[in-house]
């Protein structure tokens, strides 16, 4: 069996995202980071090790591009910042001139094509331009709720329509992940922040596109509602404490009808008092009719950073422009 090549990856975002994947990285052999990007002044000069003790060497953190190693040898940039395509566009903008294909986090990137189409466009133009491959995958949009199902209904001679649940017990995720929830605020709060769109999972509507596009169901309705979570009683998590009446949690039901009727419909709930426990499920009504489940769900921020890490060998092979999941083969754990 031949050694695998090491691919070299530049990161671009070093909160905490960014710090769990350099640790996913720092554990696999087939890749290594060489260069470590954030324009926090509080992160500037660090050593990754200064951020976590669980990582190792003394790589610095630059604020840009130009400060980096003339050497790093880097094959493909890890881009771990926001979740609003306009402000993703800018950083892609800002690091196409290097030639090196990027995969992102960015959840609004997963499938804009309908959601977001003129600056869909203009991103795809810039990255065939610049001679790169662009890809936003994760967990979730990127995976549980979107590719997971089509490579499902794979073995399916036809598909009426598609249910796809997420269940997840918020205490055991990152606090960031926690506020983004609504955790510990009152309802009033909860429907403000809402209202604000600070409070939502971001991708919903992505991955309700990209399986109907897939499956031929040219949606005439895509909808994505939100509702507070509210404690019964004193609940939280070792970060977070909720008390009785106020919110522990988010459930968003997604949407996608064609020709009058439910095709896709996405159950996301996450909270601190979750009584069944996390779980995904993937239920399809077809020929032959099938549901498939993982019982105690997927750790979000371990699959993300696995999913992303996994693209980059399928990544590095595909030709420039904007992809999705969908047009990209996830490889399996490679090293």
């Amino acid at each position: 069996m031949m050694k695998q090549q090491v691919i070299d990856i530049v990161q671009v975002g070093m909160g905490p995202l960014g710090v769990a994947l350099a640790k996913h990285i720092e554990s696999r052999s087939r890749f290594r980071t060489v260069g470590a990007i954030d324009i926090s002044e509080d992160l500037v000069g660090k050593s990754l090790s200064e951020l976590d003790p669980e990582l190792i060497g003394d790589l610095k953190i630059v604020s840009q591009v130009k400060e980096l190693s003339s050497g790093h040898g880097a094959q493909v940039i890890a881009l771990t910042t926001v979740s609003k395509f306009e402000q993703i566009y800018k950083q892609i903008e800002s690091l196409a001139f290097m030639g090196l294909p990027i995969v992102t986090s960015c959840e609004e990137l997963s499938y804009p094509w309908k959601t977001q189409p003129e600056l869909s466009t203009a991103l795809d133009g810039l990255a065939k331009k610049s001679g790169i491959a662009i890809l936003a995958t994760g967990i979730n949009p990127g995976f549980l709720m979107d590719t997971l199902p089509l490579t499902l209904s794979s073995v399916c001679q036809s598909v009426e329509s598609i249910k796809i649940e997420r269940v997840q017990d918020a205490s055991k995720r990152r606090v960031p992940f926690q506020k983004k929830i609504g955790a510990g605020l009152s309802p009033n709060q909860f429907q403000k922040q809402v209202q604000e769109k600070n409070i939502r999972h971001v991708g919903l509507s992505e991955s309700i596109w990209m399986l109907g596009d897939r499956m031929g169901w040219d949606f005439e309705e895509v909808s994505d509602d939100i509702e507070a979570l509210v404690a019964s009683q004193d609940c939280g998590s070792a970060d977070v404490s909720v008390p009785a009446g106020y919110v522990h949690g988010v459930k968003q039901i997604g949407r996608g009808i064609y020709r009058g009727q439910e095709k896709v419909r996405m159950e996301f709930i996450a909270g601190l008092d979750i009584k069944t426990g996390s779980f995904d499920r993937v239920s399809i009504e077809g020929n032959p009719s099938l549901v498939s489940t993982i019982e105690g769900g997927v750790h979000g921020d371990v699959g993300t950073c696995s999913v992303l890490v996994n693209a980059i060998p399928s990544l590095l092979k595909a030709e420039p422009g904007l992809h999705s999941m969908a047009d990209i083969a996830l490889c399996s754990f490679q090293g």
